[in-house]
């Protein structure tokens, strides 16, 4: 269900976006059927595709509709029941919850509800109790802002380079990379060599995953990552690289669940046991994971794992299965096959349902389908649809040097954004389009990172949230905007 909410809100952001769609009426009418959904749906909190991202759009539209005061009553109550919900069981979320309601009134201008003033805060000290969420959203490793002289800043920074060197990039509690510069951050969100050791950190942190899994050293992985999200839990790259390690940990279940011991299985004679793996690589090697039917990679290294649950080559080559089938997703998306790169995740699903990754990047590029759809349904309606090709020519050429030039977006026709709008207008399925739209992602998230770089973090944050308007739900957009966020 939360899949099917995020894919339409996405859409609703960009059309939201163009006020030549619609009145306020209309937008509001549809913001206060999705934000109902969202509440029914149980999904209140949140940067985006939620009940608070919905009540956010409809007050800065127009706060004075009956439509975004009828909302706002709602979504009062429903909080409130929320909170009440959980202090039976998690009180810690629901001071969390308390919290973050009371930031979105400030945010949009109200005065706090009463309720939210008149008992205890979070700033209190509360009990912590367990949760066995995947995303830590209590912290235990908090960064509170601080007073910081310029010599413990140098410390810190010292500190977070030796730490980084040694792979503490999480963890131990406090004595981290990430929880050096976090406090360096806070204190001086302008410090530019934190900024730039941050983004190493992050990098590196992929590394040591990699070499996790690699070991098979799954749990470790997903508590590795676990740690840096206890920092920053919405942080969007940590997440992804999260449902990564906690794919490969579920992958390794499943392959020795294929044993079944109360079920006799006659053991494979050494010829058929070797022939199946090879016959399996050699799929592998096709891309073929799991068709045809009875003649793929999967097929063959599970046969062999329902016989003989520790045998290594098989279980090896299932994480390889693993990693091939996001790596080939991912291919197939960059050469504009979203379709397609989404059928293959939802047959990999389909055979093994806990692998995470694959879920998440199903539900990124079904985001991105939405887009690209939406976009054509924009540029139709708002452009010519019977350009020459000679003037295609020109356009895309101009994209190239709006692109080099820095002129991302704007409201005229002079940025890479309207150009793209105005070939995909006349030929949604010209094949320079993907390649120009993916260069002008690019070069979006290199500015913001040299923006970053410099300190200049509000004119960073203004390039990407203005970059998702356009392209919402974008996955590398998104995991950018965490990063800007984080460091704020």
């Amino acid at each position: 269900m939360r899949t099917s909410f995020k894919t339409k809100f996405a859409a609703l952001i960009f059309l939201i976006s163009f006020n030549s769609f619609a009145n306020n009426s209309l937008v509001l009418d549809t913001l206060f059927q999705q934000g109902v959904k969202f509440v029914s749906a149980d999904y209140l909190s949140g940067p985006s595709a939620s009940a608070f991202a919905t009540y956010r759009m409809m007050m800065s539209t127009d706060s004075e509709h009956p439509k975004s005061k009828a909302f706002a009553s709602l979504l009062e109550r429903a909080v409130k029941n929320k909170v009440a919900t959980l202090k039976r069981s998690d009180q810690l979320q629901a001071e969390k919850l308390k919290l973050d309601y009371l930031s979105l009134q400030y945010e949009v201008g109200v005065s706090p509800s009463s309720w939210l003033l008149g008992e205890e805060t979070f700033s209190t000290s509360v009990a912590q109790k367990g949760n066995s969420q995947p995303v830590a959203n209590a912290p235990k490793q908090t960064v509170a802002s601080e007073q910081l002289t310029s010599r413990q800043e140098t410390t810190l920074y010292k500190n977070a380079k030796v730490y980084l060197t040694r792979k503490q990039l999480f963890t131990p509690e406090r004595k981290n990379a990430l929880h050096a510069l976090l406090r360096i951050l806070r204190n001086n969100p302008r410090n530019e060599k934190a900024i730039s050791l941050y983004f190493k950190v992050i990098e590196r942190s992929y590394g040591v995953v990699e070499e996790l899994i690699e070991d098979k050293q799954f749990a470790q992985a997903e508590s590795f990552v676990r740690a840096g999200l206890e920092m920053m839990p919405d942080n969007y790259e940590l997440q992804g690289l999260y449902a990564v390690a906690q794919g490969h940990k579920n992958l390794q279940a499943h392959a020795e669940g294929l044993h079944d011991p109360d079920q006799y299985v006659a053991k494979l004679k050494s010829g058929v046991k070797n022939r199946l793996l090879t016959n399996g690589r050699t799929y592998l090697q096709r891309k073929e994971f799991f068709s045809p039917e009875g003649a793929n990679a999967y097929d063959k290294f599970s046969r062999v794992l329902q016989s003989e649950p520790n045998n290594q080559k098989a279980m090896n080559y299932i994480h390889r299965l693993g990693i091939g089938v996001t790596e080939f997703a991912q291919e197939l998306a960059n050469e504009g096959e979203l379709r397609q790169a989404i059928s293959l995740l939802e047959q990999g699903l389909s055979e093994i349902p806990s692998m995470t990754a694959w879920e998440r990047l199903k539900q990124e590029l079904e985001a991105q389908l939405n887009i690209r759809e939406t976009r054509l349904q924009y540029a139709q309606q708002n452009y010519s649809t019977t350009l020459s090709k000679k003037s295609i020519r020109a356009l895309l050429a101009n994209t190239k040097v709006y692109i080099r030039d820095g002129s991302f977006f704007g409201s005229g026709r002079d940025n890479a954004n309207a150009a793209l709008l105005r070939v995909i207008a006349t030929a949604p399925d010209h094949d320079k389009v993907p390649g120009l739209q993916k260069q002008l992602i690019e070069e979006v998230v290199e500015a913001v990172i040299e923006l970053a770089g410099t300190g200049d973090l509000r004119r960073a944050k203004l390039i990407v949230n203005t970059a998702l308007e356009h392209f919402p739900e974008h996955a590398e957009l998104k995991r950018l905007q965490g990063h800007i966020n984080s460091l704020s």
